[in-house]
């Protein structure tokens, strides 16, 4: 039996920027819903700005509109009236875990996670967003996307080059797994590349329960190494996903080993290693300012890398306001 729902997009006090999330969110929702020949749109109902759409009524239709990034509200609509629905997950991790570490140059965790949906949706996975899937961070920093992937129920992965980063996520993410008394274990090891010392590593393993730990727990695994390292960390074709926030270019550069690279370079220098590890029907999503890196050219840097750029449609909407110096877009491309 379908359903028509409606879906109030959470609010952000910054009215220039809220105006982009409602555009953002209705791109986002219109990829998650594109397998099933749904296409949403906006209605305004007694003053009330609303995303509007007809699908099946069912657990698994409430589980996928659970994972929109901006979503406040979902209601039920019938007959002008609006009808609250109380959508019912298990999650390992709470909706704080992202949102509690603040620091300068941090990306917006609702943009990471709707970064991380367009990767899923993206890819031939779309229809397994509700398992375990693996999703690289490439260039993790202190762990805003590995964190999104966890309240999403996904094996988390990161590489960060910034050992004061890694430093802070591990500390950060052990007192969250003690505060909130989740069974978890963590192991630690060194990297070896090519023979030499490639960084370390750094394993958790996460979950509710006891037998949950021990027979199908999370994995939250970063690394403090190189992300060209990424073929020597991880096996060939082990990524369902990979999303990666681009340095900007403007409070912070990316960082190769000490000295700052132009994202145009960093993408063209990495993204092998990452296609390398990205399974084939895999999606990668990266975020990047169009006044440092022009989407076209984003896309060209992907293609020549054995990636298939997503271009026409809704992922041309996805370029936004951000800051003055800032107006960020997506890529994104999947491994055939």
């Amino acid at each position: 039996m379908n359903m028509r729902y409606a879906v109030l997009v959470a609010p952000h006090q910054n009215q220039r920027y809220n105006a982009g999330v409602q555009t953002l969110t209705l791109s986002e929702l219109t990829l998650m819903l594109s397998p099933y020949g749904i296409t949403p749109e906006f209605i305004n109902l007694n003053g009330l700005d609303l995303i509007s759409f007809e699908a099946e009524e069912s657990r698994r239709t409430q589980m996928l509109l659970s994972r929109l990034s901006s979503l406040y509200v979902l209601f039920k609509l019938q007959n002008d009236a609006l009808y609250p629905v109380q959508l019912e997950y298990s999650r390992v991790v709470e909706d704080d875990i992202s949102g509690v570490l603040k620091y300068k140059g941090k990306t917006n965790e609702v943009f990471t996670s709707l970064l991380i949906n367009a990767a899923v949706f993206s890819s031939d996975y779309a229809g397994r967003f509700d398992e375990k899937l693996n999703i690289l961070d490439p260039i993790c920093g202190r762990g805003t996307t590995l964190f999104e992937a966890l309240k999403k129920d996904y094996n988390a992965y990161g590489v960060e080059i910034d050992k004061a980063d890694i430093d802070e996520l591990n500390k950060y993410f052990k007192k969250y797994l003690e505060f909130h008394k989740l069974k978890h274990s963590v192991s630690k090891n060194s990297m070896t590349v090519n023979g030499k010392s490639g960084g370390a590593r750094t394993s958790y393993k996460l979950a509710l329960d006891s037998k949950q730990l021990k027979e199908s727990p999370l994995e939250l695994i970063n690394i403090h190494g190189s992300t060209t390292n990424c073929p020597s960390y991880f096996k060939k074709d082990f990524f369902h996903a990979i999303a990666a926030d681009l340095p900007y270019g403007v409070q912070h550069a990316g960082q190769d080993g000490r000295k700052p690279i132009a994202p145009a370079s960093l993408l063209e220098k990495c993204a092998p290693a990452w296609a390398h590890v990205l399974k084939p029907g895999g999606a990668i999503a990266i975020s990047f300012n169009v006044n440092t890196l022009p989407l076209h050219t984003a896309r060209n840097l992907l293609y020549k890398n054995g990636l298939k750029p997503l271009e026409g449609g809704v992922y041309d909407t996805f370029e936004h306001w951000v800051e003055q110096a800032v107006t960020r877009d997506i890529a994104v491309a999947i491994k055939e």
